[in-house]
């Protein structure tokens, strides 16, 4: 919607008016599909001759003279912060009891509700001239992506869980199919004969002004669906469970939480993170199936305000991570999954401007960091019982330069994800799990061979700790993203999934060059070229 936001931008009769943005998809992936219909494009509304903006613009100054836009009233307030005062005329506007309205819609001031509501209504009369525009406009973003979607199925046990749209569906449905069954799923296939859906998140948005599903995850014994909710918009979840088999949701329900959450591996307890009155994630409990909230068991608070919190596994399940972090500093905390009623273990106290992060290999502990001046990072390892960092031993050496950005493993493999000149790229080491008082050592290991100059990949690891199959994905300016299952042992690819674009792509119609091109100072700057097949390139 570039033209009608330009015209907004340059006539500023919008100051507070509502977004633009429209959800198509609301997704559990990494990346949900949104259609963004905002932005700034002067340039749209020069083009000569053009009857359809000039037509717009006619009908838009219409309707701004036919009614004056609604002008927020002035309060002047003095605000002291940091030893320096400034003068807000609007601070009124900002109602002092945030932290319930955010829980409570509701409640918000009625002075503050009344001017809003006379934004929003101003808003829709401006933009009546351009419904049959918008219309169009969206159907033909929509038409550029497929309404019929699925995730790649995911292996865990006796099955392969994943998540997927049907034509019309805002949100996803989650489905499973037996482990035997994964070779005959397709994206936008028939489904297996062992199809089951196990929540439609559809269902649940149904008379709801607003939805969004946070994190499912299934418990290890496969028997219970956990599933956390936001139907404010508030970005507190509640947490739900449901019987994987028979659907019908159990009673437990955990309020006032983030999204994520992990399952203990008896499947009988949940850790999870509650959010505070200001909205940071700060305190990290342990709920038992069968009981109230109130019953549950605080494991750690986080007492520094700019530390946030989070909760996950290490990719063998041994281990319940409990994360602390903020932009530059990190500090990790172990439970055991199969005891998370144990205190939880200090990997390494926080060092201010040191992050790290960890997963298990055996008896030995990886760990990722930029300790020691490792601006590019590096990873070390340290024996389960002594984790601090004076017993950190190189294993990947920092390399000024390359760039580790992840890390992930298997059982006798390590996969880290590189970038070298801005170029990323997987090396894969073979590396059996260090026993009971090794250490880790590399046998070997190589890198992923990609034919095209320029790429993007994501690193989605394995699905199980005992698999050598790992998931990335790949696109590049000319090729569409791809999901790949990648067999470390015999270097075999299997494309799982392809992006489709409905409107058409011909990648062999463009070429993708990369450059390295001298800086004034003398530095190699990388420089990706994407243009038609039939460009003069010198």
């Amino acid at each position: 919607l570039a033209p009608l936001a330009s015209l907004v931008c340059l006539h500023g009769f919008l100051p507070q008016a509502r977004s633009f943005a429209m959800p198509l998809h609301s997704s559990v992936e990494h990346g949900g599909r949104f259609m963004g219909m905002g932005g700034k494009s002067t340039l749209a509304l020069r083009v000569p001759g053009s009857k359809l903006l000039t037509s717009i613009r006619k009908s838009f100054m219409s309707s701004i003279r036919a009614e004056a836009a609604p002008i927020a009233k002035e309060e002047n307030k003095e605000i002291t912060m940091h030893g320096r005062s400034r003068v807000d005329a609007f601070q009124w506007m900002k109602d002092d009891n945030w932290q319930q309205v955010l829980r409570e819609p509701q409640v918000l001031r009625a002075d503050i509700r009344e001017h809003l509501d006379k934004e929003n209504l101003y808003t829709d009369m401006v933009l009546a001239p351009t419904k049959k525009l918008q219309t169009k406009l969206f159907q033909e973003m929509k038409g550029r992506i497929s309404e019929v979607d699925a995730s790649v199925p995911s292996l865990d046990g006796p099955y392969a869980y994943y998540s997927r749209y049907a034509v019309g569906n805002e949100h996803p449905i989650v489905a499973r199919i037996d482990r035997t069954d994964i070779n005959a799923w397709t994206p936008d296939g028939a489904a297996p004969a062992s199809y089951k859906e196990i929540l439609d998140a559809n269902i649940l948005a149904e008379g709801k002004e607003f939805f969004k599903l946070g994190g499912v995850e299934q418990s290890p014994d496969h028997s219970i669906i956990a599933y956390s909710t936001d139907v404010k918009g508030s970005e507190y979840f509640d947490i739900r469970f449901r019987d994987a088999n028979t659907g019908v949701e159990l009673p437990d329900v955990l309020v006032n939480c983030s999204s994520s959450f992990v399952w203990s591996a008896d499947s009988k307890q949940l850790i999870y993170t509650i959010i505070d009155d200001n909205h940071r994630e700060k305190f990290v409990y342990r709920h038992v199936l069968g009981t109230s909230q109130d019953a549950d068991r605080l494991i750690y608070e986080e007492l520094d305000d700019g530390f946030f919190l989070g909760v996950g596994l290490t990719e063998s399940e041994r281990y319940i991570v409990l994360a602390s972090n903020d932009h530059s500093t990190s500090e990790v905390r172990l439970l055991d999954a199969k005891n998370p009623a144990l205190p939880p273990v200090l990997v390494q106290k926080r060092m201010e401007g040191v992050l790290y992060e960890v997963s298990d290999h055996g008896d030995a502990m990886l760990i990722l960091t930029n300790h020691g001046g490792a601006t590019d990072f590096k990873i070390v390892q340290t024996p389960l019982a002594s984790l601090g960092v004076e017993n950190w031993v190189d294993l990947i050496k920092h390399s000024p330069g390359t760039l580790i950005s992840g890390m992930t493993n298997s059982n006798g493999l390590i996969v880290r994800s590189e970038k070298i000149n801005a170029l990323p790229r997987l090396v894969v080491s073979q590396s059996a799990c260090a026993p009971a008082g090794a250490a880790v050592a590399i046998s070997s290991e190589f890198v992923i061979d990609f034919e095209e100059e320029a790429y993007s990949l994501g690193m989605s690891g394995f699905d199980e700790f005992s698999s050598t199959t790992l998931r990335f994905s790949y696109s590049s300016p000319t090729t569409p993203s791809s999901e790949i299952d990648y067999d470390c042992t015999t270097r075999e690819r299997t494309v799982r999934k392809t992006q489709k674009v409905p409107s058409g792509h011909a990648p062999g119609d463009y070429v993708c060059k990369r450059l390295m091109v001298p800086s004034h100072d003398g530095a190699q700057v990388p420089v990706t070229i994407l243009a038609h097949r039939d460009t003069c390139l010198t």
